[in-house]
């Protein structure tokens, strides 16, 4: 099963994108800022990350380099 990792400040399209790529058979994380969001990829090493890169507090751009520390193969 596929991982991913959502992160986006606007929980109703966490939502909404959850439902859907659920249905599809992936297995999804939601965070929705950049500090829940590296706790939530240290534990899950998610395989692909969508990030929001205009956020409410810390851009998305701040945490790329993180995921990547966390598993160079991420695709984001």
């Amino acid at each position: 099963m596929k991982s991913i990792l959502v992160v986006d400040d606007d929980k109703t399209f966490c939502a909404v994108l959850d439902a859907s790529l659920s249905r599809r058979g992936y297995e999804i994380r939601l965070a929705h800022d950049v500090d829940h969001a590296a706790i939530v990829a240290e534990k899950f090493e998610p395989e692909w990350v969508l990030v929001d890169l205009k956020m409410v507090g810390a851009s998305g751009l701040e945490l790329i380099p993180l995921l990547l520390s966390i598993d160079s193969e991420t695709r984001i």
